[in-house]
């Protein structure tokens, strides 16, 4: 099912709210093609909602244990929040990819491709780009593929931001991206990542090339952030309180500060696996008077954090996870 669009301007909605919500399990015969394609857009710009927001959610299973078939899922989707409140999660796409083949020859191939832009507005749980669940250790010709997009300009977010989520994968390949973008005044203390690993793929994966956080807000406090390739910060107005005069002895708020663990996953590839490394700059500056000769800014905080990078056997320091001149 493709192109819905749902638009909520007011209301109290019991359940979860979808764009579109598709399954397709088939178990039938050999030498089939098992196939699903789903696309929507949620807009909520009111109201209230008990549950979780998804734009598609998406599952396809092929289970007949034989072989000679292939599976291809694609869903894509995007949600707009533009007030309201949502009391669990908001996901731009959840899907659920099986197959059951032990054959080499077969295919199975899936894209998730989810995008949620917030503007204002109270979310209780988690946001999520794009959330992919594998169900079973893939034996065939695998291939998993997604990106995962979040916007924040305003409201509040009481759980996480991952800009991709997977749990599991195929021993095939697995290449997943998510970014995220915040700015002006967001209210939101958790976790935040790129893509955010509950279950590491069983084959080859890239979770970490390309993933990009663009943070032009208010200074936050986070309890874990990771998985991100580049780091742009942007100076203005709603952030000017972080520069301070060399001279100025007290202490000092970074744009972000983390509090728990900073985490940069592994690509795992033919050849095993290879150690990611970030790159961090002070992207714009805008407004008047933001920073004159003499002073300075913290971009990043990992004081009293954990800093993790799984394939550097050496201790861990800030210049091994970084681009850094130091």
């Amino acid at each position: 099912m493709s192109g819905n669009s749902v638009i909520i301007d007011s209301g109290d909605f019991h359940g979860r709210v979808y764009g579109t919500n598709v399954g397709l399990i088939d178990s039938s015969l050999n030498n089939k093609v098992v196939k699903l394609s789903a696309s929507a857009n949620v807009y909520f710009n009111g109201g209230t909602v008990s549950d979780s927001i998804v734009g598609v959610g998406a599952s396809v299973t092929a289970n007949n244990g034989l072989r000679g078939f292939d599976v291809f899922g694609e869903a894509s989707g995007k949600v707009y929040m533009n007030g309201g409140k949502v009391n669990e999660d908001i996901v731009a796409v959840d899907m659920t990819v099986a197959s059951y083949s032990d054959d080499n020859n077969d295919k199975t191939i899936s894209k998730g491709n989810g995008s949620v832009f917030m503007t204002d507005g109270q979310v209780n749980g988690d946001i999520h780009g794009a959330f992919i669940t594998a169900l079973t250790p893939f034996k065939n010709n695998a291939n998993m593929s997604g990106t995962g997009y979040i916007e924040v300009s305003g409201g509040q977010i009481g759980g996480n931001i991952y800009g991709f989520t997977i749990i599991g994968g195929p021993d095939g390949e697995a290449n997943f991206t998510g970014s995220v973008s915040i700015f002006n005044d967001v209210t939101f203390s958790g976790e935040l990542f790129g893509v955010n690993v509950i279950e590491t793929p069983s084959g080859h994966y890239q979770l970490f090339s390309g993933n990009t956080l663009s943070m032009g807000a208010k200074p936050l406090e986070l309890s874990r952030l990771g998985n991100f390739e580049n780091y742009n910060f942007y100076l203005n107005s709603h952030n000017q309180s972080i520069v301070y005069n060399h001279d100025d002895t007290n202490s000092h708020t970074a744009l972000i500060k983390v509090t728990t663990e900073l985490v940069n996953t592994d690509t795992a590839g033919p050849n095993g696996k290879i150690a990611n490394v970030s790159n961090i700059q002070l992207s714009g500056i805008s407004g008047e008077n933001i920073i004159n000769k003499g002073q300075s800014l913290i971009l990043l905080d990992v004081t009293g954090a954990d800093l993790t990078q799984d394939s550097y056997s050496n201790e861990v320091k800030l210049n091994t996870m970084f681009n850094l001149p130091i």
